[in-house]
């Protein structure tokens, strides 16, 4: 005999009672996850900047290979700051609608 539909609805809102649950964690842990990101840009960024500023400030090393370093070591910072950062804001942009769907579901 099929299962009475009150008993079946009872399942699905239990069911869906846990998925809120899971969303709400996974939704918290996406959301740190992509601050992150944008935070390890902007120190990836001021690292760049605190090197350039005191290697050009204290530095005693004239020769082109010293240069050819500096402008490795701090244009890198500065590539992969700026990727971090263009990620972030895609990454919040793409998941608002999730963060906006959690918000409708604690009212």
């Amino acid at each position: 005999m099929e299962p009475n539909i009150d008993d079946r609805l009872v399942k699905w809102d239990s069911i869906l009672r846990e998925l809120v649950v899971d969303v709400r964690e996974l939704n918290k842990d996406l959301q740190d996850s992509i601050r992150f990101v944008g935070g390890a840009g902007v120190v990836l960024i001021a690292l760049g900047l605190t090197v350039l500023y005191y290697t050009t400030k204290y530095a005693v090393v004239q020769g082109p290979l010293f240069w050819v370093i500096l402008a490795l070591t701090t244009g890198s910072n500065f590539v992969v700051g700026l990727f971090n950062i263009h990620r972030y804001l895609l990454l919040r942009r793409k998941y608002s609608r999730l963060n906006e769907l959690q918000r409708e579901l604690e009212v």
